[in-house]
């Protein structure tokens, strides 16, 4: 699944999406927050319905771009 220009991840990778208003991330089974881009966004809310994610509110400014290992 494309979530951003220079980010694809396995859905079943996928633990939990948080949002705000305007940003969105999904964390991975590692732990890792990847940013979702705003074109992927409708369909990564799509999976999480679909797939019954938890969606919770995304506090903070930023997250986490490097991807462990």
């Amino acid at each position: 699944l494309q979530i951003h220009r220079s980010w694809w991840v396995r859905r079943n990778a996928i633990r939990r999406v948080r949002q705000s208003s305007r940003k969105m991330v999904v964390i991975l089974l590692t732990g890792d927050e990847i940013p979702v881009s705003g074109p992927y966004q409708a369909v990564v809310r799509q999976l999480a319905r679909a797939t019954e994610l938890p969606v919770t509110p995304l506090t903070g400014e930023t997250a986490s771009r490097t991807p462990s290992g």
